[in-house]
């Protein structure tokens, strides 16, 4: 079984896929065009467009499921209950002396002293490291890295090759500016219940105190995460965003794709931090942060005099 995404012009080769923006009069074209779907999921509103006819024709073999709810929800909670389904049905190789339901995937590595909750999950050619603490129900990732002493809670998972807890290069400047002076690292990572951590994301452990990243996070693909950030319950940071260290950033607050925050800044509880922002400074709570937008080339000029006629004008005060 596999899962891939197809093109909506493939939608009748058949396969696991999600067709977005999908209305009753383009729907009605795949059916009428033999869509062999086993079961097609679409709103309420969306299946009031569909001649009876056709989708009583379509339901002799195969399902129509209307739903109230968004069906991209519906169809993500179909789809990983199929998927924890295949891999129950798989059965790899469990971990010896682990609790009930652990599983090994092929060349995956889990140190002796670790310690490994209930129903986990290593992919294949993992590596999880001395001391480390994983709960009931996680998922690691193919190739991803677990380092020593890191703590995860229950159901968490963390994509492919992403590099949990890695112990940072941290350094200051000697005083007589002849080189680096490494600092030790004494801190880990603590991530707490129902985290999400992407493909590729780096989340470094902390210097002398932990990283700490609340429940019910999420962390999208590249996402960087620098030592000693302290990350609150329901935050959501999207793909290639970059968090230095020591930041904080409040209760379900957004941070958008490719920002960077600058180290020791504090995000406010439910800040939204839009795509491409750079923060140097604080953002309050609730606060709407934006860069600005792209611009076609008369646009930008007018804004380059508007901003000179505002210099002029408090210069002139």
């Amino acid at each position: 079984t596999t899962y891939r995404p197809v093109p909506l012009d493939r939608l009748t080769d058949g396969g696991v896929s999600f067709a977005h923006r999908m209305d009753g009069k383009r729907l009605t074209t795949y059916l009428d065009a033999g869509l062999r779907a086993s079961a097609v999921i679409l709103g309420c509103n969306v299946f009031a467009e569909l001649p009876a006819e056709l989708v009583e024709r379509f339901c002799r073999h195969n399902a129509l499921i209307a739903t109230e709810a968004p069906p991209r929800t519906l169809f993500s909670d179909l789809l990983s209950a199929s998927t924890s389904l295949f891999h129950d049905l798989l059965d790899p190789p469990r971990l010896a002396g682990a609790p009930h339901g652990v599983r090994l995937g092929p060349e995956a590595f889990v140190a002796d002293d670790a310690v490994i909750g209930e129903g986990t999950i290593i992919g294949a050619g993992a590596i999880v490291g001395s001391r480390a603490v994983l709960g009931r129900s996680c998922v690691v990732g193919e190739r991803a890295m677990i380092f020593d002493g890191v703590r995860l809670g229950a159901s968490v998972r963390v994509g492919p090759c992403a590099i949990v807890g890695s112990r940072v290069n941290s350094y200051e400047a000697k005083q007589d500016g002849s080189g680096w002076h490494d600092r030790p690292q004494v801190g880990s990572l603590v991530v707490g219940d129902d985290v999400r951590i992407g493909a590729h994301a780096v989340i470094n452990g902390g210097t002398l105190s932990d990283t700490m990243i609340g429940p019910r996070c999420r962390i999208g693909d590249r996402v960087i995460v620098g030592h000693n950030v302290r990350i609150d319950a329901g935050v959501a940071v999207t793909a290639g965003a970059v968090i230095c260290g020591s930041t904080l950033i409040g209760e379900k607050a957004w941070i958008g794709p490719g920002a960077v925050i600058k180290n020791k800044i504090r995000v406010g509880a439910g800040a939204v931090v839009a795509a491409g922002s750079v923060i140097v400074e604080d953002v309050a709570p609730e606060a709407r942060v934006y860069p600005v937008p792209a611009l076609e080339g008369y646009e930008l000029l007018n804004l380059k005099r508007l901003l000179r006629s505002h210099k002029m004008r408090k210069s002139a005060r």
